[in-house]
Formats: structure tokens, C-alpha cells, sequence
């Protein structure tokens, strides 16, 4: 049975567990054994990530089945070509694909995705490349971070402005520069907040890169367990207690 077809009858099972039920659109809701942490199944092997992705996203590639080998597919990908001794793939979207609200998934992002794959090494070297994408740059580029590493504007390294020396995209912005100095010098906490909202206000004009989101990973621990510190999970000073 095709994974689309399986979730059709799971939600018919779903949305009428008896009787007779007036006609209207359910919701198949998914709901996994433990919190995911990321959504992004090729950034972690964990397998409840893994699973969210199968069950709820469309993938470039998919799985077909036992009589087919379990050998990979395109899904949302027209398919693919191969040049350069394997160095290169091109993968192209198919026509009509569309998100949940009906609209046109390319029209919706607001450009036309050229899908790459590659391996690491080319990867750098196109985020470190300025050219145009004919000649081997990017012209954007999807990344993250934990949240540590850019919790203030000292370390935040997408909201720099200066330019040559700034994160991949070189964006310059002589006023983010001049409120970073700022904060750096900044005598006391309620100053630095001060000035934190000022960049952030002047973030949203100079763009120096776009925000996306924040994902907060929840963690469980065992009940008899003490010292566990608040905020990101730890692998110090815990001891069981009694």
C-alpha cells in the first residue's frame, strides 16, 4: 500500500471510530513518542525525526516499495541529472506542486529553486563564492545554529554589516556596526537592552539576513534526578538523589 493511500485510510479510521458521522474534512494528527528536537531528518539519524519527516513532509526523494527493493524515487522532484564523473546532480522540481492552502509552492517562497546536491567540500566553496550561480555561487542558502552561539550581537555573526568580512552574503550595514560597538561598550545591562532593540529594529530595514524561526528542544529526565540546570540540557552536575 502507498504511504498517501495508508494515511487516507488511517484518517478514515480516524475520523469515524463509530456510528455515523456527519460528511466533513478531518485532521490526521501525528503524534510522536518523543519530541523531535529538529524536523529535519537529514541534519539527525534520531529516529522519531525520521519518521515525522516520512509522515508529514514530502521529500525530494522517496522510498518505493518490498516489490521494488525499497530502492529511492523522486517525490517532489521531476528527476534528475548527473554530470561531471557524478561530481555534479541537477535535480529539477515536478510542475503543479502545492502546499496545504492550494498555493503554488515555488510562487508561495517567491522564487524559482534550482534544488543542488553536492558534498561538503563543494558546498563551502560555493558559500565562499561570489559569483552568480552560472559560475558557481549561491544565491541563497538555508542554515542554523544553537541559540548560544548567537544569544548576543558580539557573537551573532548574521547580523554583522561589514561587508567583505561579514558572514557569507556580505552584507554592509555601517549602522549595525556602529550599535554593535555600541553594545560592546555598553556600561550596564539596561543600556544593552537598550541597544539590542535598536538592532534588532535595524535589522528588519538593512536585512542582513532573514530570520526563519526558533525550535526549542524539550528534554525529559528521570524524577529522582537532581542538579539538572534550566535551560539547554547538560551533561554535568547531575546526581540521583537519596
Amino acid at each position: 500500500m502507498r504511504r498517501r493511500n495508508l494515511l487516507a485510510t488511517a484518517a478514515a479510521a480516524l475520523a469515524v471510530p463509530s456510528g455515523v458521522r456527519a460528511e466533513k474534512t478531518a485532521v490526521l494528527k501525528f503524534v510522536p513518542w518523543g519530541h523531535p528536537g529538529t524536523i529535519d531528518p537529514i541534519w539527525t539519524s534520531n529516529t522519531v525525526t525520521r519518521c515525522h519527516g516520512f509522515m508529514v513532509f514530502d521529500t525530494l526523494y522517496g522510498q518505493a516499495g518490498l516489490a521494488q527493493g525499497f530502492s529511492p524515487r523522486p517525490q517532489i522532484m521531476a528527476g534528475h541529472t548527473v554530470e561531471d564523473d557524478g561530481k555534479t546532480w541537477t535535480l529539477s522540481l515536478r510542475g503543479g506542486l502545492m502546499f496545504h492552502d492550494g498555493t503554488s509552492m515555488p510562487r508561495k517562497i517567491g522564487m524559482a529553486v534550482d534544488y543542488q546536491v553536492m558534498d561538503w567540500t563543494a558546498y563551502f566553496q560555493r558559500i565562499a563564492s561570489k559569483k552568480p550561480p552560472a559560475q558557481g555561487g549561491l544565491s541563497i542558502r538555508v542554515t542554523s545554529a544553537p541559540g548560544l552561539d548567537w544569544l548576543t550581537p558580539a557573537t551573532h555573526q548574521p547580523l554583522r554589516g561589514n561587508g567583505e568580512k561579514a558572514f557569507a552574503g556580505w552584507p554592509t550595514s555601517p549602522k549595525l556596526e556602529v550599535l554593535r560597538d555600541q553594545w560592546l561598550d555598553a556600561a550596564d545591562l539596561p543600556a544593552r537592552r537598550r541597544i539590542c532593540a535598536d538592532i534588532q529594529a535595524q535589522a528588519f530595514i538593512d536585512l542582513p539576513h532573514l530570520p526563519l524561526g526558533t525550535t526549542l528542544p524539550v528534554t525529559a529526565y528521570r524524577s529522582d534526578l537532581a542538579g539538572i540546570t534550566d535551560g539547554e540540557a547538560i551533561f554535568w552536575n547531575v546526581r540521583r538523589q537519596g
